[in-house]
């Protein structure tokens, strides 16, 4: 089923303009800690989590190719509540002439 944002209210921003215009909340939940660097967790508690900020309004996720199966996890939670904007990144370690595009 999916989840209506609740009753509190989380400022927004729109981002861009016209058609291409994205509305994302003000207040963005980090999902670090799904890359397992602080213990274990279990993926159910995560998608309930996510749930949890969904409801109070955070609609915005944010997540890395570094954070484990975080993108992932999102995925799954951004699958069954397409309201939820997902934001990721690319994070590389070297010098920007050194990056092979073909592996972005």
């Amino acid at each position: 089923p999916v989840i209506s944002p609740a009753t509190t209210v989380v400022p927004t921003i729109r981002l861009g303009g016209g058609k291409s215009s994205l509305e994302v909340s003000r207040t963005i939940q980090g999902y670090w800690q799904l890359a397992g660097g602080h213990g274990s967790y279990r993926e159910v508690d995560a998608l309930e989590n996510m749930k949890a900020h969904y409801n109070a309004g955070i609609t915005t996720l944010d997540t890395a190719d570094i954070y484990g199966p975080s993108e992932l996890i999102v995925g799954k939670f951004v699958n069954s509540q397409p309201g939820a904007i997902p934001c990721t990144k690319f994070c590389c370690f070297r010098y920007l002439e050194e990056i092979n595009r073909a592996e972005v």
